[in-house]
C-alpha cells in the first residue's frame, strides 16, 4: 500500500523548525544610559542595514572622539540565530503518535479523509505496540488537532483526519506539498527506537523527492533537534540504521542516500509500467479466447488467469462479451494506477467481477469502466469489514 501525505503536517508532527540568522552590530560595554547610546553618529550606525557600513561609520567618527566610553576593539558583528516553527504552533509529538498517523494514510480513507471501523488491535499489530499505546496516541493525535475520532464498542475506531484537503496543496497553492509514504516505510521506521534518529530519517525522507541524496552537516541537523542532542548521540545510532538511507559519515556532516526498495515514488512508477503491461495482455488474452470461444461449457478449457471472468461460486457465463479493448485505450491506465494503491488481486477481481456480471449476465455497457471498478473496490473493502465488525460484536456479546 502506498498513500500520499502532506508534507506540511508531517513537519509539524516532528517539530522540525525554520532556523534563520542575521548578523547585528554589536559594541561591547555600551549601555542605554551612556552618553555615546545617545550620539546621533551610533545611532545611525546601528540603524544602518549594512552592518559593515555601519561599523566602517563608528570607527571613523568614534576614533577621534574624545568623548567615547568604549574601545574601537569593542565593535564587532555578531550572528544572531532564531527559531521559530515554520509549519504551526503545533506540540512535537512522540514516535509511535507520528507513525500511526502515517500508519492512518494507509488504510481506506475517502475523499474527505473519513476512515471507519478500523480495528484497534491491527494497528497496535503493525505498529508492535500495545493497544493501549493506540489508543493514548490516537487521543494524543486529538487534542493536537491532527484528527477526530469516535471508539466503538468492538474495539474499532471511526477517524476523521482535520483539513485532509488542505494539506496537499503545492508550494504554488501556498501549501508544502506530499510526500507518498509505502507500508514497508512504516514498518521500518516502527523499528527506530532512537526518537532522535527517528526524527532525522523522517526529515530526510520529506526532502528525498527532490534529490536521492543529501548531505546535512551536523550543526544543520542539531538546530533542528531538542537542545539535548549531541554530534555524539546521532553518531551512536548511524550504524545501527542503513535501511532507508545508506549513511556515509564525512568529517563534518553526513550524506543520506535513498536506499531504492525505500523510493516510493521511483517504485510506483516502476510498479505502474508493469501494472500496464500486465492489463494490456490481460485483455488481449480476453477478447483473444472469447473470439476462438462461441460458446462456454462445463467442459471448455478456461485458461486459469481468465477463470473468475467466466466463472465463479457455480455460475457459468454461457456466452462470453467481447471486450472491445480497441475503444478502451485508457483502461490499462486507469487499472495500473488503482493496482498501484489497492494490489493487483484485488483489482483483478474486481474487473472479472465486473465483466462477469454487468457485462455478460446483465449485458450493461459500462462507460467509465475505472470508476465503476473503483466502485467494486470499496464494497469489497466494506463488505469485508462489515464481517469483521459482526464477528468482533458476536465474540465482545460472549
Amino acid at each position: 500500500m502506498i498513500a500520499n501525505i502532506g508534507k506540511g503536517v508531517l513537519y509539524q508532527l516532528i517539530g522540525i523548525q525554520k532556523n534563520s540568522k542575521k548578523t547585528v552590530l554589536e559594541v561591547n560595554g555600551l549601555s542605554k544610559k551612556s552618553p555615546c547610546s545617545k550620539c546621533p553618529w551610533m545611532k545611525a550606525a546601528m540603524a544602518n542595514p549594512n552592518v559593515d557600513a555601519g561599523r566602517e561609520l563608528l570607527n571613523t567618527r568614534c576614533t577621534c572622539c574624545d568623548s567615547r566610553c568604549f574601545d574601537t576593539e569593542d565593535i564587532r558583528l555578531h550572528t544572531e540565530y532564531t527559531y521559530e516553527s515554520h509549519y504551526g504552533t503545533r506540540p512535537r509529538l512522540n514516535r509511535n503518535a507520528v507513525l500511526l498517523f502515517m500508519l492512518l494514510h494507509l488504510q481506506a480513507v475517502d475523499t474527505s479523509g473519513f476512515i471507519s471501523g478500523i480495528s484497534v488491535t491491527s494497528l497496535a499489530k503493525t505498529l508492535h505496540i500495545h493497544e493501549r499505546s493506540i489508543k493514548n496516541n490516537l487521543e494524543k493525535l486529538k487534542s493536537s488537532g491532527y484528527i477526530h475520532y469516535d471508539m466503538n464498542q468492538a474495539n474499532t475506531v471511526n477517524i476523521i483526519l482535520l483539513d485532509y484537503k488542505m494539506y496537499y496543496a503545492t508550494a504554488r497553492e501556498g501549501g508544502s506539498g506530499f510526500v507518498k509514504v509505502s507500508d514497508d516505510m512504516v514498518n521500518e521506521l516502527s523499528n527506530i527506537t532512537s526518537i532522535v534518529f527517528f526524527r532525522i530519517l523522517v526529515r530526510q525522507y520529506l526532502e528525498s523527492d527532490r534529490a536521492d541524496e543529501t548531505t546535512k552537516t551536523y550543526k544543520e541537523l542539531l538546530r533542528s533537534l531538542p537542545r539535548y542532542c549531541r554530534r555524539s548521540i546521532i553518531n551512536s545510532k548511524i550504524e545501527e540504521n542503513q535501511r532507508i538511507f545508506s549513511i556515509f559519515r564525512n568529517p563534518d556532516s553526513l550524506t543520506f542516500k535513498l536506499s531504492p526498495e525505500y523510493n516510493v515514488k521511483a517504485s510506483q512508477e516502476k510498479q505502474y509500467q508493469e501494472n500496464m503491461e500486465h492489463y494490456t495482455k490481460l485483455f488481449e488474452k480476453l477478447d483473444k479466447f472469447v473470439l476462438s470461444t462461441s460458446k462456454i461449457t462445463s467442459t471448455t478449457d478456461i485458461p486459469d488467469e481468465l477463470t473468475r471472468f467466466f466463472s465463479y461460486d457455480g455460475v457459468l457465463v454461457s456466452t462470453p462479451y467481447i471486450f472491445q479493448i480497441s475503444g478502451l485505450q485508457d483502461v490499462p491506465s486507469t487499472l495500473a494506477r488503482l493496482a498501484c494503491k489497492y494490489g493487483l488481486p484485488t483489482v483483478d477481481n474486481a474487473l472479472a467481477d465486473t465483466y462477469r456480471i454487468q457485462m455478460c449476465i446483465k449485458h450493461k455497457l459500462i462507460h467509465n469502466l475505472g470508476a465503476f471498478i473503483l466502485t467494486v473496490i470499496k464494497n469489497y473493502t466494506s463488505e469485508i469489514k462489515n464481517r469483521q465488525n459482526s464477528v468482533t460484536r458476536t465474540l465482545y456479546a460472549l
